[in-house]
């Protein structure tokens, strides 16, 4: 799948494993590089990153496609690791 966030968010809220397959495999590098930047812990930061995407998922039907999701998910981490 390539599409942008908001329409992978679409189908997120409607169920679909691949759109959030496609989320967690575009942005988990990144969080994880973004994370590292706040604790040192590899291990602490990889389980801070999987907390914000299970959250994602447990709440992908009250997910707002017209929020910046890269911003949302991350502030998530962010708040997550404080």
């Amino acid at each position: 799948m390539k599409y942008a966030d908001k329409e992978l968010i679409l189908l997120l809220r409607q169920g679909e494993i691949k759109a959030f397959d496609e989320l967690y495999f575009r942005y988990v590098p990144q969080l994880l590089r973004f994370s590292q930047t706040y604790i040192a812990d590899k291990t602490e930061s990889e389980e801070a990153v999987q907390e914000v995407f299970i959250k994602i998922w447990e709440r992908r039907m009250t997910l707002n496609g017209s929020r910046n999701f890269r911003s949302y998910l991350f502030q998530s981490v962010k708040n997550h690791l404080l």
